[in-house]
């Protein structure tokens, strides 16, 4: 079962069509309404917000919630924030002032998968539309936002090597199609960083880009901005901007920002729908495309009844091992999910193991001792009589009670004689 199961669900989670099935089906399958392309190396980074930290990298990009919602406790996910002024910290060792990009303390919504806010989905085809359904896989994210994802979260995830390099991509990044024609306009920024290996010299930014374009970086009071010209405002024209940029080996962070431009005055973020159309990691590089043969039942020479039973035992496995699974929760999580049976038998056993402890609390257990213990003292409670020969008794019980002697230097020969209250010790 375990072979034949776990080729089954690997070859699901690496096949190039979508996959779907029955709610229920957690982690082998997606809901049909949440379906996506799951491909050997291809990492759609919203994927990653329905997922906790605990979960593999294969379960996360499996599920794909429509409007799931960033947060720094998801798989990847490092911090996201919103509305901060001028500067922020994009990462735990690199502060950044967006000052010259338009941020400003204004906000509205959230860093979305699939959508530009819970009132629609992400559409990028040039013209004025709006639905409320998925049509796009992406990240959505009004200004002013920014969202950073951990690199090195996602390689252990992954069970990648630590220096493994990646290439990030966007295939259409600007303001969504249900805000075609307005007044909207928008920075949008992706910034490579890593922990500075000489603060003195600030080297934390490996590569910063707005609006497609690679930008060079200065700082100052260890703070760093853009330098030099900006590229043009991204407007809701139908006009959209690529991002293609190499991730090397020694980046740790990976920080995507949607900033309002500064314009109008009276509201720098009005209909500031930004998003990252096709974002995601590509491995670099990519994998060999098939990984796991797509032998079908014939090819294999498996009937229909063990084809399906091959399924049942990958969606048991998948349902085992999900972060909602018992064999992957801390044991003080699994409890609450327990059916109300079982959580009334675990209650039993506990009550029955601890009358049980209380039963082994009171139990005495008599130890032979020895004088050679005491130093040659006679200890308290005790009649000492000097062993003229072997065989007999080294002691005798006046008080009774001779708990904590040690039998290292004496051989136990017999029980205690119930009339003489005697040991039978021999020295």
């Amino acid at each position: 079962m375990q072979n034949r199961s776990a080729i089954w669900l690997r070859r699901k989670l690496n096949e190039e069509k979508p996959c779907s099935s029955g709610s229920e089906e957690n982690v082998a399958f997606v809901r049909q309404e949440d379906q996506t392309i799951v491909r050997p190396g291809i990492i759609p980074l919203g994927n990653l917000f329905d997922d906790s930290a605990s979960v593999s990298l294969d379960a996360a990009l499996a599920t794909d919630k429509f409007k799931a919602t960033a947060s720094a406790d998801r798989l990847g996910v490092d911090r996201v924030a919103f509305g901060w002024g001028t500067e922020t910290r994009i990462a735990p060792d690199v502060q950044f002032d967006f000052a010259k990009l338009g941020s400003s303390s204004h906000r509205y919504g959230a860093v979305i998968n699939d959508a530009w806010f819970t009132q629609g989905g992400i559409n990028t085809r040039g013209k004025r539309q709006g639905s409320n359904r998925k049509a796009e896989q992406g990240i959505g994210m009004h200004a002013n936002a920014l969202v950073t994802f951990d690199l090195d979260e996602i390689r252990r995830a992954g069970l990648m090597p630590t220096d493994q390099k990646f290439v990030f991509k966007v295939d259409r990044a600007g303001i969504n199609d249900d805000a075609f024609g307005s007044g909207a306009s928008a920075h949008l920024a992706v910034i490579v960083s890593r922990p500075h290996r000489d603060k003195a010299v600030m080297d934390g930014i490996l590569s910063a880009h707005v609006n497609g374009q690679k930008m060079e970086i200065d700082f100052s009071d260890f703070t760093y901005y853009v330098a030099g010209e900006l590229p043009d405002v991204v407007r809701a024209d139908g006009q959209f901007i690529a991002f293609d940029i190499p991730i090397p080996a020694e980046a740790k962070h990976v920080t995507l920002v949607t900033c309002g431009a500064g314009e109008p005055d009276e509201n720098p973020i009005s209909s500031d729908h930004a998003v990252f159309s096709g974002v995601r990691l590509e491995v670099d590089p990519l994998p060999v495309e098939e990984l796991v043969a797509e032998n079908s039942a014939g090819e294999t020479g498996l009937t229909e009844q063990e084809t399906e039973r091959d399924r049942q035992d990958a969606i048991l496995l998948s349902r085992l091992l999900y972060d909602a699974g018992l064999l992957a929760l801390p044991p003080n999580e699994s409890e609450s999910r327990l059916t109300e049976s079982s959580a009334a038998k675990l209650t039993e056993m506990r009550t029955g193991l601890k009358a049980k402890q209380d039963v082994a609390a009171t139990i005495e257990v008599l130890m032979a001792h020895s004088l050679n213990e005491a130093k040659g003292e006679r200890p308290s409670g005790l009649s000492a009589r000097r062993p003229g020969k072997a065989g007999r008794h080294c002691c005798e019980i006046d008080a009774g009670n001779f708990h904590g002697w040690r039998a290292s230097r004496i051989r136990l020969v017999g029980q205690w004689q119930a009339g003489t209250r005697r040991c039978n010790c021999v020295v």
